[in-house]
């Protein structure tokens, strides 16, 4: 053994730290109370957050639950325009592109700052993409 580096049966530690992800059990994310158990909304909440950080404050936990609840909102948005064969359809995508973007320029109006059009189109953009692998 020597050099400490070994366990019981030959495992290495740095063998057993690539099975554990995090020795703390999470994945490090943070989601709002609002959407902690829709995986669906956290997926567009991961979205939506890296770019609205730029905007208002993620720590501060009334900024966080509401964009929380726009990422629960942008979800059932497309929850309700999703169909059988959506995917190769233009007249759904549209509509889902109205509905996301909508739900966009409401946000920013309510919390009051001007979203630049290269912001909303990587939203636009990366919840389109999500909804398509995720419905």
């Amino acid at each position: 053994m020597g050099n400490g580096h070994h366990l019981h049966g030959g495992l290495r530690l740095w063998d057993i730290s690539l099975l554990i992800p995090s020795m703390k059990g999470g994945t490090g994310n943070h989601y709002p109370l609002s959407i902690e158990s829709d995986n669906d909304a956290k997926a567009f909440y991961g979205i939506v957050s890296e770019i609205l950080g730029k905007y208002g404050n993620l720590s501060n936990e009334e900024y966080d639950e509401s964009v929380g609840k726009l990422a629960a909102d942008i979800n059932s948005a497309i929850k309700a325009l999703a169909r059988v064969d959506w995917r190769h359809n233009n007249a759904i995508h549209k509509n889902m592109t109205q509905a996301i973007e909508d739900l966009l320029w409401d946000f920013s109006d309510e919390h009051h700052f001007d979203l630049s059009e290269e912001d909303m189109d990587k939203m636009l953009e990366n919840t389109k993409k999500t909804a398509l692998s995720r419905y």
